[in-house]
């Protein structure tokens, strides 16, 4: 597949999370399905790629939330960095280790969010429901780490 064809279909994709992890979020569930992308972006490319995945895939949640530079940017382009810098230098790619990857990824970057808000904006909620939400938004992503693997599966 060429790097055309393939950032369409990355682009195609985080659209339909994005649209999915809208009608999840006004029901009041924590989701955050972007992750997905930019990790798996980060760990086929290099976490210079996923930065910038992360980045792209930030601005456009956050532009689509009504501001322009908000915290999905700061959030998705670590998330970018950090799962791109594990694979290859610290672990080798197993599911297993993808499941736990993506767990603590979700955890990690709903905190960030939230971390963020509560230093430039207002409190999101108690540190409990940050807590509870930041699991969940974990727990939610993680199976993902199965399936989404290096392309030579290192």
């Amino acid at each position: 597949m060429t790097t055309t064809k393939k950032t369409g279909v990355i682009v195609l994709l985080s659209i339909t999370l994005l649209v999915i992890q809208m009608l999840f979020n006004k029901k009041g569930i924590p989701i955050d399905l972007l992750i997905l992308p930019v990790y798996a972006v980060s760990i086929r490319c290099g976490y210079q790629k996923g930065f910038w995945a992360g980045v792209l895939i930030g601005f456009i949640e956050d532009t689509l939330s009504g501001g322009f530079l908000g915290p999905s940017i700061l959030s998705k382009g670590l998330m970018g960095i950090v799962s791109g810098s594990l694979f290859g230098r610290v672990f080798i790619w197993r599911p297993l280790v993808g499941w736990l990857t993506l767990l603590l990824l979700g955890a990690l970057d709903y905190l960030i969010q939230v971390f963020a808000l509560l230093l430039f904006w207002v409190s999101p909620g108690s540190l409990t429901d940050i807590l509870i939400y930041s699991a969940l938004s974990g727990l939610i992503v993680s199976p993902a780490g199965y399936l989404i693997g290096p392309e030579d599966g290192q």
